[in-house]
């Protein structure tokens, strides 16, 4: 299954989750808190904690799907077959405008 980018003006290149000094998020940098069995809230660790810039989206399972909702610029929804790869998109973007491609990392990580 790949992945789909709906935003207000149909599909559209989207911009990473990066820190305020510019650093992209890694895997380690991410909290993954579970909300339900098939819901999780995902957060930014490098923020505090009460720091709404912490928050990044929430994933929920639909069916074989899990649909990321990411909080950037709006609302954007992306679908993945799995938790781990919604959970690696986050660091898998880059910022909007830049001139460079996400590295995309075919290893897997434990979420």
């Amino acid at each position: 299954m790949g992945t789909r980018l709906f935003g207000p003006d149909g599909p559209t290149r989207f911009s990473g989750q990066v820190h305020g000094d510019g650093t992209p998020a890694s895997v380690k940098d991410l909290v993954v808190e579970p909300l339900s069995l098939s819901q999780w809230r995902v957060s930014d660790r490098r923020y505090p904690e009460h720091d709404p810039s912490s928050l990044l989206g929430f994933i929920e399972q639909k069916g074989d799907a899990f649909e990321l909702t990411q909080l950037e610029h709006g609302f954007q929804w992306f679908y993945f077959s799995s938790l781990a790869e919604a959970v690696v998109h986050f660091t898998q973007t880059v910022p909007e405008g830049s001139l460079a491609e996400p590295e995309l990392s075919r290893s897997s990580s434990n979420v």
